[in-house]
């Protein structure tokens, strides 16, 4: 390649990049403030319409019109403006339609409420009108500084507004583009529709919706990042108010139904996930105790429906994030921490999601949700400090029952699996010195040999039995020993010979 072949790249390079640059700026305009980007675009082309006609009538001062040539002209400009304009604002409807169709009516508000298309209009109807006074008030050739000016004016603004077509077309099939109307229909989004009570993010999400149901991922994906940041700004300037509550509820709803929606598509759903985590540690950061609830809700939701449908690694996925908010909690959630239902929440839906695995003969979800729980649950007692003791036993003993009653082929693995976890867990308990949680542990394990007795579970008594055997073990002279013998006595329990 020789240096002028190299110049001319360079240089190409450089417009094309300026050319981006422009375009990237112009379309920021039009997002923010499209009236006064496009009152300036036919301004200016109104401008130079009376610019050139100024010049024009100037160069040529002796310029005499033949009157039919000038009614010919003006005829004709008339006829094609009128025939154009109803062209392009016909072919504006049906594009229209079709992305309404497409993803939702609610698109019909992007289009209505931008000024290009009226301003468009409202052009082409003040050069018809003109025209046609001017034409009807020709009676003869046309020799006089002021009519010779408006004849001039007049073919000027017919071609700039021809002109105008292009950029007309080019937005219009900008606005055309899914992405570019959720960003429009954010935009529209402020503090005093929230304060109306009004869903306002219902029109962006039902541009999702069509989204997922075009399997138009990208447009979802993008939406879901821009819709998560105007929340968080919207969010942010309710702090501490009803509508906060309020916007939070709707918005973490609608994510839901999109989670909902793509269990069905397996793979993205995970997206989903992820911003629901997004939005719980944006409500642990501001110590939000009801947002954090309904994540937690929506997570477990879509963890339920993903059981149901037997996707475990969407289950795996959805009792991870569960667990790293519960962590995040933990060690980073202030006034959210001290509160007795923050964590006992979302092990309550790890639970629920480990019973509905047990009732779908998911083997491995079920063994992970009792992993997950026991797991956190120590960590939560080896840190929780001033925090309040939680009663977490009850989500283990839980998938346990739904075990039982479901008469599944692994019933006894899962009924064993989380005796071993709460075997486990009361041993550390001693270790550590915490009386309560194996106190607890020791409730809850009696209340479950009790059910096993009244189902008929043998078995399953016997195991409970020696689980609380085992307690007596480590526990120390005092109330938990006595608890113990207590228990056991009621249970028929024969203590093995020494």
């Amino acid at each position: 390649m020789d240096k002028n072949e190299e110049m001319q790249v360079k240089m190409s390079t450089v417009f094309f990049t300026k050319c981006d640059v422009l375009s990237d700026k112009l379309t920021d305009l039009d997002n923010q403030k499209p009236l006064r980007l496009w009152v300036s675009v036919y301004g200016v082309f109104f401008c130079l319409a009376l610019f050139f006609a100024g010049v024009s009538t100037w160069l040529w001062p002796g310029l005499i019109f033949n009157s039919d040539s000038v009614r010919y002209i003006l005829s004709a400009l008339i006829q094609s403006q009128a025939a154009v304009i109803s062209i392009v604002v016909t072919l504006t409807l049906v594009a229209v339609q079709w992305t309404a169709s497409t993803y939702s009516p609610r698109v019909v508000e992007v289009f209505k409420r931008h000024p290009n298309m009226w301003l468009l209009l409202f052009s082409y109807i003040v050069s018809i009108t003109f025209s046609v006074v001017l034409l009807s008030s020709i009676t003869g050739d046309v020799s006089y500084f002021l009519q010779r000016f408006s004849v001039f004016f007049a073919m000027y603004l017919g071609i700039f507004l021809f002109i105008a077509l292009f950029p007309y077309i080019l937005n219009t099939m900008n606005l055309l583009n899914a992405e570019k109307i959720i960003v429009r229909l954010l935009g529209y989004i402020n503090v005093s529709e929230i304060r109306t009570k009004k869903d306002s993010f219902q029109a962006f999400y039902d541009i999702i919706y069509g989204a997922i149901r075009n399997y138009d991922m990208s447009t979802m994906s993008k939406g879901l990042v821009l819709g998560c940041e105007k929340f968080e700004e919207i969010y942010n300037e309710l702090k501490e108010s009803d509508e906060e509550i309020t916007i939070s509820f709707w918005f973490i709803d609608d994510i839901k139904c999109c989670g909902l929606l793509l269990v069905e598509k397996e793979k993205f759903v995970f997206e989903i996930i992820y911003q629901l985590n997004a939005h719980g540690r944006l409500a642990i950061k501001h110590n939000d105790m009801k947002y954090l609830n309904h994540v937690n809700l929506a997570l477990q939701a879509i963890g339920v429906a993903a059981t149901e449908k037997k996707y475990p690694s969407v289950v795996k996925y959805v009792m991870t994030n569960l667990e790293e908010l519960a962590q995040m909690v933990l060690e980073e959630g202030g006034e959210i921490r001290n509160n007795s239902q923050s964590i006992p929440n979302f092990t309550a839906s790890i639970s629920l999601i480990g019973q509905t695995a047990v009732r779908s003969d998911m083997d491995y979800s079920v063994h992970f949700a009792i992993y997950k729980i026991s797991k956190f649950w120590g960590e939560y007692e080896k840190k929780r400090g001033q925090s309040p003791h939680i009663q977490v036993s009850n989500g283990l003993f839980s998938i346990a029952v739904s075990a039982m009653k479901s008469h599944s082929y692994w019933a006894d693995d899962y009924v064993d699996s989380v005796l071993s976890s709460i075997d486990g867990m009361s041993v550390f308990f001693f270790e550590i010195g915490n009386e309560d949680a194996a106190e607890d542990i020791l409730n809850a394990l009696y209340r479950f040999a009790h059910f096993a007795r009244e189902k008929g579970e043998k078995k399953t008594v016997n195991k409970s039995s020696n689980c609380i055997f085992n307690i007596r073990e480590y526990a120390p002279p005092g109330k938990v020993k006595d608890l113990v013998d207590k228990y056991l006595k009621e249970l028929d329990f024969q203590y093995p010979e020494a």
